[in-house]
């Protein structure tokens, strides 16, 4: 597929192309891609990569998620690829926070296998819960983004 870059947003004529690489995923009420776009400029409209960094948000602005008092019991999406390959897709529960070995984990009950670490886990709003890191019984341990935000900002 196509993705189209509106640097004038309401001005549907001005618009930059790229072409579309990635990983579609689907479950109960989430239909979410993961794409990466690769800038090709035999096309009509071709944007490059300078543009994307142009007209993108700042990374912290899209990874940053204040955690909610009441999040607990929310859906957690687990996106990675373990070490059996493939791309894998899972879901669960948010299941409470802990401190570990002095960071803040999310605690899931979405499948999380060896390999997953460096993956992605968000909330049924697409929002970036953090990162899964490691199973402790059959508990995946996901990194609070929000810990980390905290810890570099």
């Amino acid at each position: 597929c196509d993705i189209k870059i509106y640097p004038k947003y309401g001005n549907a004529s001005n618009y930059l192309v790229f072409e579309a690489k990635g990983y579609k995923a689907y479950g109960q009420g989430l239909d979410l891609a993961v794409i990466e776009p690769i800038a090709n400029p035999a096309r009509a409209n071709a944007g490059s990569y300078q543009d994307l960094s142009r007209y993108a948000q700042e990374d912290v602005d899209v990874a940053r998620k204040e955690v909610l008092k009441n999040d607990v019991g929310e859906r957690v999406f687990v996106f990675g690829y373990p070490e059996n390959g493939g791309e894998i897709f899972t879901e669960g529960y948010n299941i409470g926070y802990e401190y570990y070995q002095g960071a803040r984990y999310l605690n899931t009950s979405a499948l999380v296998r060896r390999g997953n670490s460096g993956g992605l886990a968000i909330d049924s709003y697409g929002n970036f819960l953090g990162i899964p890191t490691f199973v402790r019984g059959n508990i995946g341990m996901i990194l609070d983004i929000d810990f980390v935000m905290n810890q570099i900002l």
